[in-house]
């Protein structure tokens, strides 16, 4: 059986996410306190909204435990996300698209391979709806 994860969202303005012995709680500006107990369950992201109050202690632990935390806006689109900086796989990443960068036949490699699919994609589309078909043949 699979432990159900915790997903923290603050929702509603002038909430206050704070950290207490051994939970993370939100005040409401009726302070009204909702707990989360981070021992009993795994925490799986925590969203933070426009015109909501954070402790540094939250930020820190938040960080320190890799949980996933997206700062957004009132439109729901992401303004930032919290990192921990010993996870260094975005620097994984940025090294293999320098070395692809660097080894232009590689690279060369990889992009016909990225628009073979993308046509080929393409054709799938036009065939269901019964159009003509692009050539897939790329020098």
């Amino acid at each position: 059986m699979r432990a159900k994860t915790l997903r923290i969202e603050m929702k509603n303005y002038g909430e206050f996410l704070g950290r207490g012995r051994g939970c993370f709680y939100i005040r409401s500006k009726e302070k009204k306190i909702t707990e989360y107990d981070f021992f009993a369950k795994p925490m799986k992201e925590v969203i933070l909204r426009d015109g909501n109050c954070v402790s540094v202690d939250v930020l820190r632990d938040l960080s320190l435990w890799n949980i996933d935390t997206f700062i957004m806006s009132r439109y729901n689109t992401i303004m930032g996300f919290l990192v921990n900086p010993n996870s260094n796989s975005h620097v994984k990443t940025r090294l293999c698209q320098y070395k692809t960068y660097l080894d232009k036949e590689k690279a060369t490699e990889i992009m016909k391979t990225f628009f073979k699919t993308r046509i080929e994609t393409q054709n799938m589309v036009l065939k269901k709806s019964k159009f003509p078909q692009l050539p897939t043949v790329l020098p």
